[in-house]
């Protein structure tokens, strides 16, 4: 595949430079998850609900690096989207005045999605 051509004020530097810092989010991501583990003497449930947002955040980064680097873009910014969710699903977290009611509601949806008609026929 032929490297696609950069926008004019964005080079090769450019994006390296961005990759790294995306990879060094990663960093910071497990450094504040084991601060919280620290503080919080284990797992709780909000701590569990944030754990997965941050671990579904790595690996999202983490395909976004090894798609942009290999120039599939249009599949990379499509990875985008989904670290959006992972932002409203914490930002929801903080609307809600009882987190542990907000967990209880989110592990119900869970538990109802999974519940497909298709599934129970396969």
């Amino acid at each position: 595949m032929e490297k696609q051509k950069l926008n004019m004020n964005v080079d090769e530097s450019n994006l390296e430079h961005t990759f790294k810092n995306i990879l060094l989010l990663e960093k910071l991501f497990i450094s504040e998850i084991k601060k919280i583990y620290e503080i919080e003497s284990g797992i709780t449930e909000i701590n569990h609900y944030i754990m997965s947002i941050t671990n579904r955040a790595i690996s999202l980064n983490r395909g976004f690096v090894t798609l942009a680097e290999s120039n599939n873009y249009q599949t990379a910014i499509s990875l985008m989207r989904l670290q959006i969710d992972n932002c409203l699903r914490l930002y929801a977290l903080s609307l809600y005045a009882n987190s542990s009611e907000f967990y209880e509601k989110v592990r119900e949806a869970m538990k109802s999605s999974e519940d497909f008609p298709y599934e129970r026929q396969c």
